[in-house]
């Protein structure tokens, strides 16, 4: 997670040193986070809407777009 209370150098290294492209974020702090990662709003409209069209059952085998394994993109918390 980013504490948008942080300190921007602070961010800024973070997001750099993982090198993360994409991140979540409500519309609140949009502004105060470095433009140089794609933030998806999470209450943005389009997004809520977006996402609120899936159910909200656990992802069954059959809908899984590959095996998962070790090395499966996962939540990293810094």
């Amino acid at each position: 997670p980013i504490d948008p209370n942080y300190p921007r150098e602070r961010v800024d290294f973070m997001l750099t040193d993982s090198g993360a492209t994409t991140g979540l974020t409500l519309s609140a702090h949009l502004l105060s986070l470095p433009s140089s990662v794609d933030w998806i709003v999470l209450d943005d409209p389009e997004v809520a809407a977006h996402v609120g069209s899936f159910g909200i059952d656990p992802v069954t085998e059959v809908e899984r777009r590959g095996t998962v394994r070790l090395d499966s993109a996962v939540y990293v918390i810094y």
